[in-house]
């Protein structure tokens, strides 16, 4: 039988060594429609951080300014357990109010005659900038430049006092914000003193050690309260009005005519605050200026007792507007019957006794700031204008994000309720 053979077939290489153009551009389209895909995913996720970020940052620097301002606008008129209203009439004379004594000015003197920061008298103070319209339902155009510019202590109703020293300091369009009060550091002292002596009283070893020399101190026995200087201090004493050392006329600083010592009355620092818009170290901030914490050991006069540096405290808030909630009611209520600018209430009593009456008519304050964001986004984005307590306020389209936070706080210490 003859075998079969079968020869195998030849083959071909089916190996390819490369593409064609056409094939190469079809895959260069696609590889750059998918990366130009993932370039905007990432870019819109961090446009969206940066926002988020921005929103988080004004939200927290809104929050921490607020919380700083109501912690001292609150205590504006703070004299221990005594009530401003209740317990301090207006009276003329007007240094002749027979429950506040302040030592810092000879008995019969005017209250005016006392060293500005030293005016306890007056625990709230708003000064309303006026150089451009920045009353209810104005308009108001914030400029794109940061730097602060000259001004003029005029551009605020009343003018801005120099003792305050921030008037080429605080930018323009934002009011100013001052208050007065005994701190919340109780010390309490025992002991008393003669008619018309001077002398120590007596305190705790620790209570010696945390005053400081030369440093104003309220005192009040809750029937009467009295500002003056401590001229010395020792172990577990400290010593007042010991002539000539201290700014204070005469050798006779107190009487048990005027008020008496007892057992547990309270003593308290005193303290001066003020509140503006400045030049930050990043742009525009909250700023603030204080007694000086150390004291004053060897003040000869009271306008030796004077503010401290001025210092950052939130940054990123860029305009302050401050609305005065006035009671008109006869009799007064305590009750904010309209709230008004500074400038309405006080353009025609912006110095002397007719100015501390119209304060004095103050029951509670609105406050309204403009945070603004570190990071830009688009300049399409976000509202042209905002209204800042009732002012319309427009920022420079410099594509940054800003929010508004208002609030409205009571000067509980005066509220006689």
């Amino acid at each position: 039988m003859n075998a079969l053979t079968h020869s195998a077939p030849e083959t071909r290489s089916t190996n390819q060594f490369g593409l064609s153009l056409i094939e190469l551009l079809v895959a260069m389209a696609l590889g750059l429609l998918l990366l130009l895909g993932l370039v905007q995913i990432f870019s819109g996720i961090r446009n969206t951080f940066a926002a988020s970020e921005s929103l988080a940052r004004v939200q927290e620097n809104g929050r921490f300014a607020m919380e700083f301002l109501r912690r001292d606008v609150r205590m504006a008129g703070h004299f221990g357990c005594l009530n401003e209203f209740a317990h301090f009439p207006a009276t003329t004379p007007r240094s002749t109010e027979p429950q506040f004594f302040n030592r810092f000015a000879a008995r019969g003197a005017d209250r005016d005659d006392v060293y500005y920061t030293l005016r306890a008298d007056i625990p709230f103070e708003v000064y309303d900038y006026n150089a451009a319209p920045t009353g209810p339902g104005d308009d108001y155009t914030i400029t794109s430049a940061d730097p602060v510019p000259p001004n003029a202590a005029g551009n605020w109703t009343p003018a801005l006092p120099a003792e305050l020293g921030i008037t080429d300091a605080a930018l323009p369009g934002s009011d100013v914000v001052v208050v007065r009060y005994f701190g919340d550091e109780l010390i309490s002292i025992s002991g008393g003193l003669t008619d018309g002596a001077t002398g120590t009283f007596s305190l705790s070893a620790a209570d010696a050690a945390r005053l400081q020399p030369g440093a104003p101190y309220g005192v009040t026995n809750c029937a009467a309260a009295a500002l003056f200087q401590i001229t010395s201090r020792s172990t577990g004493s400290f010593q007042m009005n010991s002539a000539p050392n201290v700014p204070l006329a005469g050798s006779v600083w107190w009487s048990n005519t005027d008020m008496s010592v007892l057992d547990g009355t309270m003593m308290f620092r005193y303290r001066m605050v003020v509140y503006f818009i400045g030049q930050g170290v990043s742009g525009p901030a909250l700023m603030r200026r204080e007694l000086l914490e150390g004291g004053y050991p060897g003040a000869t006069s009271d306008d030796d007792i004077v503010l401290g540096p001025i210092e950052e405290v939130v940054s990123g808030i860029e305009m302050m507007q401050v609305l005065l909630g006035v009671d008109n009611s006869a009799p007064r209520d305590d009750n904010a019957d309209e709230y008004v600018d500074g400038t309405e209430l006080l353009g025609t009593a912006a110095a002397g006794s007719a100015r501390e009456d119209a304060l004095r008519t103050v029951t509670s304050v609105r406050i309204s700031l403009l945070g603004r964001g570190d990071n830009s986004r688009s300049a399409a984005e976000g509202p042209g204008a905002f209204i800042l307590g009732e002012t319309r306020v427009i920022p420079p389209a410099d594509g940054r994000l800003r929010q508004v936070y208002d609030t409205v706080i009571a000067l509980r210490n005066r509220l006689r309720a």
